[in-house]
């Protein structure tokens, strides 16, 4: 088993990471470690090459080594290799079963009660599982809290995991598919034995992170510790993911690392919305190639000095609006570069923050975002003023006086306003009636509103 000069976990070499770990390749693989699913657990290629699919006929289906490893092993290949490479494959292999719990019922509600699998994973879902409610749970003491299938072949949808603690886990979990919701949980101290260490893995569409506590790793952990961690190097697409309420505290490397270096257009609509970041030890959001990235009403504390924002070119240049958060002392940093891209000043208040030089960011809200969440006041009716007319001397008789013209009062302008609220993740639609017709507005995440204004004269 050699070492590798690149991180296992981020790919940047040892001079420039902060705590280097590198990864472990098997004899005869030519693979980069991040392109692998687990890089943590690669197996040894195995003894014969079978496509994984027609769409990936490159990469074998038993042990998930590309066609060149393959025939780089056939060509170094000795039978007592075979055997031991075999029997690698085996032990690495986690049974159907072993978690804690397997789900592979879709349609049900999961509550009170209490999961660990030392080795395996607390909860597992099965491919294609949908509608299923884990709500009330104990799951800790595991490889992976809770693991669910990364493939988009076989992401879950529909999974609400709520009021539940996680604990004490490799990597707490790891969330893959479509709706996903995760909401009021506490989180507690990835430990990183087994699994990276991260809070979450994900991949998919139309998730939402609310109100979560994440809290507990320390200096002990192994690994490179991130709330949220993506990578597009197994093409799983990152759009619509809503981030909010959230409290991330401790010792932790980066907020966030959301990275598309090699497909354009795989990340999409992300947004950070009114959490409490602190503890930093690795700069805080960092995007590489987002589009319509937004970061708004966050608090950010006790950063160590580094970047808050970092909004990097990736397979795309970063799109973002920034505007309303919050940071202290801890979030500047004196003026510099870094992977020759400029720092910006963040004007509400200070903060230095990393742009890419094609990468584009508004400081501000974007146009159809309402600076403030305060209902609309329906429109009161307004009545003209009444006109009083100059009055006029009266002259000696017998000259009548002229009677001044009338002046019309106004009738005054009703406006009446309908609202239908619809809430609905990752999406909000406002649509204006104009003298011309109708204007509608979107921006990620928050309310439906369609208003209905009529001017009766």
């Amino acid at each position: 088993m050699g070492k590798s000069m690149m991180c296992v976990t981020c790919g940047e070499l040892e001079k420039d990471h902060c705590v280097f770990r590198p990864a472990e390749i098997p004899a005869g693989c030519t693979c980069n470690p991040r392109d692998y699913r687990d890089p943590e657990n690669i197996p040894p290629v195995c003894g014969e090459f079978t496509p994984m699919s027609e769409e990936e006929p490159d990469v074998c289906k038993t042990c998930e080594h590309n066609l060149e490893c393959h025939q780089m092993n056939h060509r170094e290949r000795r039978p007592m290799r075979n055997i031991l490479a075999i029997l690698a494959i085996a032990a690495l292999a986690i049974p159907v079963g072993a978690a804690g719990l397997y789900v592979s019922e879709s349609s049900q509600v999961i509550e009170d009660k209490e999961f660990f699998s030392p080795g395996g994973y607390g909860v597992q879902f099965a491919p294609g599982v949908t509608s299923v409610t884990i709500r009330g749970c104990w799951i800790r003491d595991s490889r992976i809290g809770i693991y669910m299938p990364w493939r988009p072949s076989e992401y879950v949808t529909n999974i609400r995991i709520v009021d539940s603690r996680i604990e004490r886990c490799g990597r707490l979990m790891d969330s893959h598919g479509i709706g996903i919701v995760v909401e009021d949980c506490i989180l507690v101290g990835p430990t990183g034995v087994g699994a990276d260490g991260d809070f979450f893995r994900i991949s998919g569409r139309r998730h939402v992170y609310r109100n979560n506590r994440m809290f507990g790793a320390t200096s002990t952990t192994l690994g490179h510790v991130d709330g949220w961690q993506w990578f597009d190097t197994n093409r799983q697409p990152l759009h619509d993911i809503l981030i909010i309420g959230n409290r991330l505290e401790g010792w932790y490397h980066q907020i966030a690392m959301l990275t598309c270096k090699k497909y354009p257009g795989l990340m999409r609509r992300v947004r950070f919305e009114n959490n409490r970041f602190s503890g930093a030890l690795s700069h805080g959001l960092v995007f590489y190639g987002c589009e319509d990235a937004e970061v708004t009403g966050n608090v950010f504390r006790d950063m160590n000095d580094k970047l808050a924002l970092r909004f990097l070119d990736g397979a795309n240049p970063s799109t973002a609006h920034v505007w309303g958060n919050s940071f202290d002392e801890t979030s500047k940093k004196v003026e510099g570069r870094i992977d020759g891209g400029p720092w910006q000043v963040y004007p509400e208040p200070q903060c230095w923050a990393e742009i890419g030089d094609n990468s584009t960011v508004v400081w501000s809200a974007p146009d159809s975002e309402e600076p403030t969440m305060t209902p609309t006041p329906t429109p009161v009716a307004t009545t003209a003023p009444v006109v009083t007319p100059t009055p006029t001397p009266t002259p000696a008789p017998p000259t009548p006086s002229p009677t001044p013209p009338t002046t019309p009062t106004p009738t005054p302008v009703l406006r009446s306003t309908i609202s239908v609220l619809y809430f609905l993740p990752g999406l909000r639609v406002h649509i204006e009636k104009t003298a011309t017709g109708f204007v509608m507005r979107h921006s990620l995440h928050g309310t439906l509103r369609i208003e209905w204004v009529a001017n009766q004269e």
